[in-house]
């Protein structure tokens, strides 16, 4: 079954991330050295460990669909060994996305982020998401726009 996501992408959004907040424009210089530790292959793949741990929680609680890119191919509720795999897979090119249809959310992490997108979460999944996240010394903040 094909799943519409366009227009989630058209709404405000928040990201999970190694920061707490949008960097400001005067510490940018701090940020680029941080991200360049967490460019490091082992870094990295932790990082994105934590963040398959985080969609696959989200997947045990809401019914979701993964779909993986340039692929294309999507899995109906996926386990977390899937969704691992799919994560570990397109952490260099590609993306992958956790479509919750009933709570009209996504969930993407883009190839070689520091940080997953969600678009339109409802309270109950940001709630669930920021209690996660923290478990994982990562921050759920909303982007200003």
């Amino acid at each position: 079954m094909q799943y519409e996501t366009d227009t989630l992408f058209d709404a405000p959004y928040w990201l999970l991330d190694i920061v707490p907040s949008q960097i400001p424009q005067s510490r940018a210089a701090d940020y680029a050295a941080r991200e360049k530790d967490y460019r490091q292959p082992k870094k990295l793949e932790a990082l994105y460990s934590l963040f398959a741990e985080l969609l696959a929680v989200v997947s045990k609680r809401y019914a979701a669909v993964l779909t993986v890119f340039p692929e294309d191919k999507q899995t109906e509720a996926p386990s977390g060994r899937q969704i691992a795999e799919a994560v570990r897979t397109h952490s260099r090119r590609g993306a992958v996305q956790l479509l919750l249809p009933k709570e009209r959310s996504l969930l993407v992490l883009d190839a070689e982020d520091l940080y997953m997108t969600v678009y339109q979460p409802q309270p109950a999944l940001l709630s669930l998401l920021r209690t996660e996240a923290e478990k994982r010394n990562l921050f759920l903040w909303r982007h200003p726009d």
